[in-house]
């Protein structure tokens, strides 16, 4: 298994939600003051969130054939 996948499965939700939140905030403030380079920077972070948040999801599931969703018919599951 490539280090990337063992670093990127070890990441909790928490902190790649919190990361986005930051972006987020970083954002706004870059606004707030005006600040193109704020914003821009704080547009990264959140898409940097973003990514880690689909690549974990991707990991998450990529190995396990049983669809998570709910049947709404048991007998064709």
């Amino acid at each position: 298994m490539p280090a990337f996948t063992l670093a990127a499965s070890a990441v909790p939700a928490e902190a790649v939600v919190g990361l986005i939140a930051l972006g987020v905030l970083v954002a706004i403030a870059g606004h707030l003051a005006a600040s193109r380079r704020t914003v821009v920077t704080g547009l990264v972070i959140l898409f940097a969130g973003s990514s880690l948040m689909l690549v974990g999801g991707y990991l998450a599931y990529r190995d396990d054939p049983v669809d998570p969703r709910p049947c709404a018919q048991p007998e064709s599951c």
